[in-house]
């Protein structure tokens, strides 16, 4: 079952994107220097061109291979780039909320309210953001270091795989990602943040997500020609489109 991945929109999505944006985020202080085309819509678009553009970015996600690389020697890998990011609870995995985190992206059902997130953000001070989700327009933010944005690319195979787009529109050198390790180890809750998690996307379909996974490697391939890009987590069927960059080069 192909079910296409921009679910967002397509053609239109500058218009919508920007109408839906202003309808949550309009009366919060970091709704401004608002960058939009039909590929993405991001707030505070100078201050994170000019913070990220041309670095080394790892994005760290909630697959068991983040785990397997914190037993290991993963402070060599870490070293390797300038920033790391990474998203929703992994504040509460034992070795991560010890190591700053720059920027995360927050879903829905992290608690932002939690003991465990303020000690970390006041500890940190990591860059908070959100995509557009009626659950945020009037939420009482505790915290001050926070953006919006919204990739065309959405789909159900994780948010952090929109943020490797994210980096790549930054123009990031190189973007390195772990953690990003697929439906099957969702459906076993082996996660890397949250125990036994058993939350999954809305379409729970093996084959429709391996075909996201191929579009997701397919946009970036035809869209972001110059950055590097490594895996550093499983090597799996769901990153074969890397592969493909990899061996074109």
């Amino acid at each position: 079952m192909k079910v296409s991945p921009y679910s967002q929109g397509d053609a239109n999505f500058k218009d919508l994107s920007r109408k839906k944006a202003y309808h949550i985020f309009k009366d919060y202080s970091f709704f401004k220097g608002i960058f939009s085309d039909n590929e993405i819509i991001f707030s505070n678009s100078k201050e994170m061109i000019s913070k990220y553009k041309n670095k080394k970015i790892l994005v760290i996600g909630g697959g068991p291979s983040t785990k397997e690389l914190l037993k290991g020697d993963y402070e060599t890998v870490f070293n390797q780039y300038d920033f790391l990011w990474s998203s929703n609870s992994f504040f509460l995995n034992s070795d991560l909320k010890n190591i700053k985190i720059d920027l995360a992206m927050m879903m829905l059902e992290p608690d932002l309210y939690s003991k465990e997130f303020v000690e970390y953000s006041n500890k940190f001070k990591p860059t908070i953001g959100f995509e557009l989700h009626d659950k945020w327009k009037k939420e009482n933010f505790q915290y001050d270091d926070l953006f919006m944005m919204q990739t065309r690319f959405y789909g159900i195979i994780g948010v952090c795989q929109r943020m490797i787009i994210f980096a790549n529109i930054l123009e990031a050198n190189q973007i390195g990602f772990v953690g990003l390790d697929g439906l099957k180890s969702m459906k076993k809750g082996d996660h890397s943040f949250e125990k036994n998690k058993k939350t999954l996307p809305s379409i729970t379909n093996e084959e429709t997500f391996q075909y996201q996974c191929d579009e997701l490697w397919r946009y970036i391939n035809n869209n972001f020609k110059k950055s590097k890009i490594i895996n550093h987590g499983f090597d799996n069927p769901y990153h074969r489109g890397l592969k493909e960059r990899l061996n074109e080069k």
